[in-house]
């Protein structure tokens, strides 16, 4: 399994069963291996752009988790639901 793989697996069983814990870096490099770039739309809200894909794909008002570095539960369903729907991961 290679660094990517791990990232995304570790992401969705955090999404799916609430096992583990997913860092800011690793969600911003998961979205980044799939061709998301982070754009910075005011404080510690993110915009994830994917400018290849047919529609410019965008994931909108991430917040950055702060003073914790560690992503909510509900934020990291709500992204693999979206890569799961837009096709970017499987099931």
């Amino acid at each position: 399994m290679t660094k990517k793989e791990k990232r995304l697996a570790a992401l969705t069983r955090f999404a799916d069963h609430g096992q583990g814990t997913v860092r800011w870096q690793e969600l911003v490099a998961v979205l980044e291996d799939m061709g998301f770039t982070a754009d910075k739309s005011g404080g510690s809200h993110f915009t994830f752009i994917n400018l290849e894909s047919p529609g410019n794909d965008a994931i909108s008002a991430v917040v950055k988790p702060h003073p914790q570095n560690e992503v909510k539960r509900y934020v990291a369903k709500n992204i693999v639901k979206f890569l799961r729907g837009k096709n970017y991961i499987g099931e």
